[in-house]
C-alpha cells in the first residue's frame, strides 16, 4: 500500500516503474527524508518524492515493458491511461500533410512532458547565442518571441511543439529538463503541438545530465560562429577554417 500510495505521489498522470520507485525511496530513507515502507507517507514525504520526479529523466521514471510483460506487482496503480498515450498518437496520425494536416488532442488529455530542447525560432542564429543567459524574467524582454520545444513523455521522443502564444513561465534559458504539464483540448498542426498558457503548465525541475549536454551544445554552437570575440579575432578564426 505504501509503495501504491507513493507512485502517485505526484498527482500527475505518469505511469511510474517500480524500479524507479524503489530508488527513489531508498534513497529518501538513507537521507533520513522517508520513513519505513509500513507507514503511510505524509505530506513532506509525498513533497520529497516530487521534488525527486521534477529532477529525473522521464525516459527513467516511466514504466517500460518488455514486449508481453504485465506489471502485475500488488497494489499496483497508475496515474496515466493507455488511452492518453493512445489519443497522442491518433492525433500526430492524423495531422500529417497525407491525412488531414490538423487535428486536436480531446479536453480529456492530461500528460506530463519535459522539455529537452528549447529554441527561440523568432530569433536567427547567431543572436540567440549572442545573448547567452539570461537574468531577464521569462517574459521580461521578449515580447516577439516563439519558442520551439521538443519534448518527451518518457515513451515518445522528440515531439515538437510550438509556442502559438506566450508562455510566461518558460523562457530560452529554461534547463532542460524541465517538466511541464500538458492538458487539453490541444491543437496539433502537421505534427507539432500548439501549446499556449491555456494548455500547459511549468512545473519546473531539471535533469543534470541533460543540462550538461544542452550547455556543451550551446559552448559548440559558439565556438563555431565566434559569437563573443571582437571582429578581429572572429576574422583570424575564420580565416584560419580550411577552404
Amino acid at each position: 500500500a505504501f509503495y501504491a500510495q507513493m507512485r502517485t505521489a505526484t498527482g500527475l498522470r505518469v505511469r511510474r516503474s517500480w524500479r524507479w520507485m524503489e530508488d527513489c525511496l531508498a534513497h529518501l530513507r538513507r537521507r533520513g527524508t522517508v520513513r519505513s515502507a509500513g507507514a503511510d507517507p505524509t505530506a513532506d514525504e509525498r513533497e520529497a518524492v516530487y521534488e525527486q520526479f521534477l529532477h529525473a529523466d522521464l525516459r527513467d521514471i516511466v514504466y517500460q515493458p518488455e514486449d508481453g510483460e504485465e506489471d502485475d506487482e500488488p497494489g499496483s496503480v497508475y496515474d496515466s491511461l493507455p488511452s492518453e498515450r493512445d489519443a497522442l498518437v491518433a492525433a500526430l496520425t492524423r495531422s500529417m500533410p497525407d491525412a488531414d494536416g490538423v487535428s486536436e488532442l480531446p479536453a480529456s488529455f492530461r500528460s506530463c512532458m519535459q522539455v529537452e530542447e528549447l529554441l527561440d525560432v523568432g530569433r536567427d542564429a547567431e543572436t540567440r547565442l549572442k545573448l547567452g543567459p539570461s537574468e531577464l524574467t521569462p517574459a521580461a524582454g521578449q515580447q516577439k518571441r516563439c519558442l520551439k520545444m521538443i519534448l518527451s513523455d518518457g515513451t515518445h521522443r522528440g515531439l515538437v511543439a510550438l509556442e502559438s502564444l506566450q508562455i510566461q513561465d518558460l523562457s530560452p534559458h529554461t534547463l532542460a529538463g524541465c517538466k511541464v504539464r500538458i492538458t487539453g483540448p490541444v491543437e496539433v498542426r502537421l505534427g507539432i503541438l500548439m501549446l499556449h498558457e491555456g494548455n500547459t503548465l511549468v512545473l519546473g525541475g531539471c535533469v543534470p545530465e541533460i543540462v550538461e549536454l544542452q550547455r556543451a551544445a550551446v559552448a559548440a554552437a559558439r565556438k563555431r560562429v565566434g559569437s563573443g570575440q571582437d571582429v578581429t579575432m572572429r576574422a583570424l578564426v575564420r580565416d584560419e577554417l580550411p577552404a
